[in-house]
């Protein structure tokens, strides 16, 4: 009787089946860079905070571009030396461009650095589009990337489902991730307290008076607290005394005596900002400190923000 040996069959593999990432041409590189400038520029501008996601912003894309231009082609530089040159290219462009900036728009923020990027990156943009077009189509900037998956025939059901779960938690873990980034930094909470002469500038502040003359200065607060808020301001009268003290062989000021001329409280929506006009007398000559102290929640004992500036009086 003839015997049949039994032999295990070879495991069968699928070949053939890839992804290819393929551009010549067209530009799709720049396109992308202009979806990505587009979205994260009006993402900056509806929120007004920065995100994470915008790093690249800031540290490749302008970069990327500006050897776009110079190098259409694909035969000038390599994809590594590109990548590297990039960084480089947007460390040292997007500085520049911020000076430029500072010349003529001095409010801080986000929106300052937002605008310096996007006035770099936008021209970048069109010219290197405009050089890419330029270049004969067979010579343009290529990438010919080949995925190439290996599959294996004859799955079983439990293997199907752990690939499954593990797919589905690789995306979750993904979505996730991108949620956490892309949330908005909260701004700090502050509140804004300032001293101002009579012409709503930061000068002309009376500091030379005579007895019973007027000064007259502006108080202004302003509340960040991204909630609402009641002050408490007290407005102290301060006479002082300067000597001189031989251990730190510097002048030194005494405090004398001191009255509590006024107090004041309002409340603040978020935002929103309150000035008043202030005017005084001191009927007797020397050195004073007007002082202002700012308390919030009506708090004499919480923590206050100060102010002062020394008048004298002849």
């Amino acid at each position: 009787m003839r015997r049949f040996k039994r032999t295990a069959c070879p495991k069968r593999f699928l070949w053939g089946e890839y992804l290819r990432i393929h551009f010549r041409e067209l530009p799709w590189d720049i396109y992308v860079s202009c979806l990505y400038v587009a979205i994260l520029s009006i993402s900056i501008l509806a929120s007004g905070v920065g995100t994470p996601l915008a790093s690249l912003l800031v540290l490749f894309t302008p970069g990327y571009l500006a050897i776009a231009t110079f190098f259409p082609r694909s035969d000038g530089i390599d994809w590594a030396e590109r990548i590297v040159l990039s960084f480089v290219a947007s460390v040292l462009f997007v500085p520049l461009t911020s000076l430029f900036v500072d010349s003529f728009y001095r409010e801080p923020g986000v929106l300052r650095s937002l605008l310096a990027v996007d006035l770099l990156t936008v021209p970048l943009l069109a010219t290197s589009y405009w050089r890419r077009m330029q270049t004969p189509a067979a010579d343009r900037l290529a990438v010919d990337l080949h995925i190439q998956f290996r599959v294996q025939s004859g799955f079983r059901g439990r293997d199907i489902l752990l690939a499954v779960f593990l797919g589905t938690g690789l995306l979750l873990a993904i979505g996730l991730a991108t949620y956490e980034v892309s949330q908005p930094i909260p701004p700090d909470k502050y509140t804004e307290f300032y001293l101002l002469g009579s012409t709503g500038e930061g000068a002309g502040y009376p500091l030379q008076l005579n007895r019973s003359q007027e000064g007259r200065i502006v108080i202004g607060v302003v509340n960040r607290e991204s909630s609402n808020a009641t002050y408490l301001l007290q407005v102290n009268l301060v006479g002082v005394r300067v000597v001189f003290d031989n251990d730190t062989h510097s002048n030194t000021t005494n405090e004398v005596n001191r009255t509590q001329v006024a107090q004041y409280v309002f409340a603040l929506r978020n935002g929103e900002n309150r000035t008043q006009d202030y005017g005084f007398w001191i009927n007797s000559s020397g050195l004073w400190k007007l002082e202002f102290l700012l308390f919030k929640n009506r708090s004499i004992s919480s923590d206050y923000l100060e102010l002062h500036f020394f008048v004298r009086v002849s």
